[in-house]
């Protein structure tokens, strides 16, 4: 256990940032270089110069324009989808209740929850949404140049484009992805707890029992999804750890960002991060990200060695 406790701190001393940088748009070859090549967050100021999405994306402008355009909607009782939550029984992985709704419908139950506390509603399905499910018309909102940039920065187009709308309740629970995010928010703020790769040893992640939050009658359950199936997953909070459970995330110095409307965040691939959201005037938050594949490169084949030594030995216990 100690040469990963050692490799974590090698990282923080030589590589990882005590603080996000905010820089000018470079060009995709030195932000390749500087930041790409060195798996290093990023926030890029003035990306956005020729989106018209962040002036007109009002809730009133949105609904005008698809009013009755069908969208995925997942929704909590807690505002935490894809997250660790018993049911004082057990713990289990537990996915957000998905349903495809009226987009008109979803902001009149968007706004309603705030009040009853019925639900907390998000629209935010990761299954390249924006493309796949919102009108064209909206989508000459966004402007081309953050897209052409970064792809030909990674060398290649985005496997997704993901729209993002949701209030200061939801939250993404800590995780990692494969892909290289390139992260627009339009309006509120995005915050972001970050970690380097290399403090998994700290994180107890394990195989939880998959299962699904339902909704009926005004009633939360959760129910175990079947088949049987388990999905590795984190349950420590990176900001109020619960040190009793897991008493090595004592050990966490966690990198806040707070990346503003107009502003674009860089996150590498594999970099640990949570999220949550600040609200604009109208009680929301939107955000465009780009998913780009990852290279499965040395990189990730020292990350998974990693990561099988620490959960097959259970060196994180």
């Amino acid at each position: 256990m100690q040469v990963f406790i050692q490799l974590s701190s090698d990282v923080r001393d030589f590589y990882w940032p005590v603080e996000v940088s905010r820089i000018p748009m470079p060009t995709p070859l030195e932000f390749y270089r500087n930041y790409v090549s060195q798996n290093k967050p990023v926030i890029l100021t003035g990306a956005l110069k020729d989106w018209k999405a962040p002036q007109l994306w009002n809730l009133d402008y949105l609904k005008d324009k698809m009013a009755d355009t069908l969208i995925s909607i997942d929704s909590t009782p807690n505002g935490y989808g894809d997250a660790v939550v018993s049911d004082g029984a057990k713990d289990y992985f537990v996915k957000p209740y998905v349903t495809k709704m009226r987009f008109d419908t979803f902001v009149s139950k968007f706004n309603e929850s705030k009040k009853d506390g019925s639900a907390v509603y998000y629209l935010q399905h990761q299954n390249d949404n924006f493309r796949t499910e919102f009108p064209e018309k909206l989508k000459s909102d966004i402007g081309k140049h953050l897209e052409t940039w970064a792809s030909t920065a990674f060398g290649l187009d985005p496997d997704a484009v993901n729209f993002w709308l949701g209030d200061s309740r939801s939250v993404s629970s800590l995780h990692s992805d494969h892909y290289e995010n390139v992260y627009a928010v339009v309006a509120g703020q995005k915050r972001f707890t970050l970690l380097p790769p290399t403090d998994l040893i700290y994180l107890y992640k394990r195989p939880y029992t998959a299962a699904t939050f339902l909704h009926t009658d005004d009633e939360w359950k959760i129910v175990q999804d079947e088949p049987t199936e388990h999905v590795p997953w984190i349950p420590v909070d990176p900001d109020l750890p619960d040190l009793v459970k897991f008493p090595k995330a004592a050990n966490l110095k966690p990198l806040h960002v707070t990346v503003n409307a107009g502003e674009v965040l860089y996150l590498p691939s594999l970099v640990f991060h949570k999220v949550s959201q600040g609200e604009d005037h109208e009680g929301k938050t939107i955000a465009i990200n780009y998913w780009y594949d990852m290279n499965y490169d040395i990189k990730y084949n020292y990350y998974k060695f990693m990561e099988s030594m620490i959960l097959e030995l259970k060196l994180d216990q």
